[in-house]
């Protein structure tokens, strides 16, 4: 029960007693409809897509985890472990990431499969970002794909040359 119902129920006791208050509250409440025919259009709406968005991310994980062979794709060469909270086991990270683009780019060409530990590691850009931008052309150049700097920087820029 929310302040304001409280608030109007204790006035509602003014001369009645909390049975008929309580009955004549829960009436109003049953009049109003909890979720309006539109918005429960909407609400549908947006489910099926979260849900189309989460088959799709389901199989580019097993397409990216099918491509890696159980080891991680950094060139660390650590083999994946199944224990949910090992360092070592399999996350698929996405290259081209960020708030509200993660989805929209994401492909089999711009995930790879890393262990936790070395997800972590490039969250951070450790040792820099330099380096997974590196390991990243070669994962790339690896199966063919089109590599797309994450960071542009002089020194990449220099090594590309």
């Amino acid at each position: 029960m929310t302040k304001a119902e409280i608030r109007k129920l204790q006035m509602m006791l003014g001369g009645q007693n909390l049975k008929a208050a309580l009955a004549s509250l829960l009436a109003e409440q049953a009049k109003r409809s909890p979720v309006k025919p539109m918005k429960k259009e909407r609400l549908a709406k947006k489910k099926s897509a979260r849900e189309l968005r989460n088959e799709e991310t389901a199989r580019i994980r097993e397409a990216c985890m099918k491509r890696c062979g159980g080891v991680c794709e950094c060139g660390c060469e650590r083999t994946f472990i199944t224990n949910p909270i090992s360092t070592y086991r399999a996350e698929m990270d996405h290259w081209l990431g960020g708030t509200g683009r993660r989805r929209q780019r994401q492909s089999i060409e711009n995930c790879w499969m890393l262990t936790a530990l070395c997800h972590r590691l490039r969250q951070n850009a450790q040792p820099s970002a330099v380096y997974w931008n590196v390991v990243f052309r070669q994962h790339c150049e690896r199966y063919g794909y089109k590599f797309t700097p994450h960071i542009e920087h002089a020194q990449l820029k220099k090594a590309n040359r």
